[in-house]
């Protein structure tokens, strides 16, 4: 199926389970195709993450509401797991964003750069934006785009990828 796919696209699945999971999954860790999974809220329940909930709070502009999420401790985002680098690196996010640019620094260097090249889209781009967030707080908005147009070359790795000449300011 995915030989012939532009992308994968998740309508509906339980979390951690069935064959569009593991589907899901395959594309994911085999890097064959951008995975896209609906989201909002009249999707299926059991399809997110702590982390997806805490990002959807944090997009729609209540960073207060995402780290509630992150910081309740049922959350899926324990310490040391997938979802919890994820936490880690939208708490980086929204320090970045509030002005607590000593804090993001602090996590972005316990965090590393390795999710800036992960197989997993999903990680990359959370991992792209948070950086970018930082850059733009720090001024430096050259690598904020640059971070935005990997993102963008993550989401579809067919588009062409702008050259710094090429770009429209």
């Amino acid at each position: 199926i995915y030989a012939l796919a532009d992308v994968a696209v998740v309508i509906s699945s339980a979390s951690g389970e069935g064959g569009t999971w593991s589907g899901a999954e395959e594309a994911l860790k085999g890097g064959w195709v951008p995975v896209f999974v609906r989201m909002g809220a009249d999707a299926p329940p059991g399809k997110f993450t702590d982390v997806d909930r805490a990002l959807l709070e944090l997009d729609a502009g209540d960073a207060q509401a995402a780290l509630r999420i992150l910081d309740d401790p049922s959350t899926d985002a324990g310490i040391g797991s997938s979802a919890g680098v994820l936490a880690e690196t939208v708490r980086a996010r929204i320090e970045a964003e509030s002005g607590r640019l000593e804090s993001a620094r602090r996590r972005f260097a316990a965090l590393g750069d390795a999710d800036a090249q992960s197989p997993s889209v999903r990680r990359k781009l959370v991992f792209l934006r948070a950086r970018a967030a930082l850059a733009i707080a720090e001024g430096r908005i050259e690598d904020a785009r640059d971070d935005f147009d990997a993102a963008i070359a993550a989401s579809y790795p067919a588009l062409p990828r702008p050259s710094a000449t090429h770009r429209t300011r």
